[in-house]
């Protein structure tokens, strides 16, 4: 059998490819803050084939922050969704000395689509955000930015639902502006 890692030996490093993807959302900053570091927790913690607890997540965690905390169970069913982490088979946990899930990170980069879900605005916060572009392209602009903020203003009008007869022309730059 394996012999057991004792509580001053390092973790065995995690697969290649988990490291990728760790240092990619790390670096894209592809999660919320609360995810990230339970996110983080998990890989610096789990073992091959044994993976972390949310009790042993929850003292991890708590170490770090510096207060008791139970922040980590709500996140990992939104991992697991986004499918940055995944679930092992139930093992004792070290914390509680119960019989629980484990889970451990995937060499995967949050889907775009449940990333995408938890942006939403209301056709109200749109017609605003809509005011705001037509109140900036009322405002003297380069001829390079033009053809941007127009596409941008279609994409807006278009998510808004908003009518609009005409589109404004923009006013020329004055001589000199970028």
């Amino acid at each position: 059998m394996g012999e057991a890692i004792r509580s001053f030996d390092p973790l065995p490093a995690p697969r290649p490819s988990q490291a990728r993807a760790f240092a990619e959302i790390r670096e894209r900053g592809l999660l919320s803050r609360l995810r990230y570091l339970v996110y983080k927790a998990i890989y610096q913690q789990q073992t091959p084939d044994c993976g972390v607890t949310s009790g042993e997540l929850d003292r991890a965690l708590s170490n770090e922050l510096g207060a008791w905390t139970r922040s980590a169970s709500p996140r990992l069913i939104e991992l697991v969704r986004l499918g940055v982490i995944e679930e092992l088979p139930e093992r004792r946990c070290k914390a509680s000395g119960q019989k629980v899930l484990a889970y451990q990170t995937t060499d995967r980069l949050p889907a775009a689509a449940a990333l995408a879900a938890r942006v939403t605005l209301s056709k109200q916060d749109k017609g605003a955000a809509l005011a705001a572009l037509l109140r900036l392209w009322e405002m003297p602009i380069s001829a390079e930015d033009r053809p941007i903020i127009k596409k941008l203003g279609a994409w807006l009008r278009q998510q808004s639902g908003v009518k609009i007869d005409q589109e404004p022309d923009p006013p020329p730059a004055p001589s000199g502006a970028l």
